[in-house]
């Protein structure tokens, strides 16, 4: 019987290197953006260009080993990620108005705070807590699908990813080029984010 893949642990993160910590949370960040605008009605094409860009901002830190070259632009996408998640909780019923440090209940969120985490990865050096919780979004995805195969190819495809970053030879220097870590998900193995996008939300109706 094959075990049910689990997320590395906040001590396994804090064990790869800083970069790879950010090409990590990026990856998981990457993983998770498709059901933003699937579950989160009211999201814009502009909100969601706001999270894809801080993304491949992300991605790009990691590959060029430092923040970004324009670090009012970091400073400006982290920003943009923030007036993003004002206005999501500002837009679900009954949720209180208080910033991310109350969780809302919604797969949505969890989108966010995934791309949030990384974009904030490329700031601090101590960024263990930063790529372990943007890892943590990808597997609270599980808590909204019916669908266990798709909770196990997330974590499994996360743990390949973490698998790839494991170098001892890389030091808080090293930058992370694309190659490292390849495609995002293998042949045939990427969600069907519009079924997915469907179980979630019936099973938010269900036990709502």
């Amino acid at each position: 019987m094959n075990k049910v893949p689990k997320i590395p642990e906040k001590e396994e993160v804090s064990q790869l290197a800083r970069w790879a910590r950010v090409a990590f949370a990026a990856r998981c960040a990457k993983r998770v953006q498709p059901i933003l605008e699937r579950t989160w009605p009211d999201v814009s094409p502009e909100d969601i260009a706001v999270i894809k860009k801080a993304i491949l901002s992300t991605e790009d830190a990691a590959t060029n080993a430092r923040a970004l070259v324009d670090l009012e632009k970091e400073r400006m996408d982290v920003g943009k990620i923030e007036e993003v998640f004002r206005s999501y909780i500002g837009k679900q019923k009954g949720a209180a108005v208080a910033y991310f440090n109350n969780h809302v209940n919604h797969p949505a969120f969890y989108s966010l705070h995934a791309a949030y985490c990384a974009v904030c990865a490329t700031q601090e050096k101590n960024n263990t807590d930063r790529a372990w919780e943007a890892c943590y979004c990808c597997e609270k995805m599980d808590d909204f699908t019916y669908d266990p195969a798709y909770r196990d190819e997330l974590v499994r495809h996360i743990r390949w990813d973490f698998g790839k970053l494991q170098q001892s030879r890389w030091d808080d220097n090293t930058p992370i080029k694309p190659d490292v870590l390849g495609q995002l998900w293998d042949e045939g193995k990427e969600p069907d984010w519009d079924e997915i996008a469907k179980g979630m939300k019936r099973k938010m109706e269900n036990t709502g």
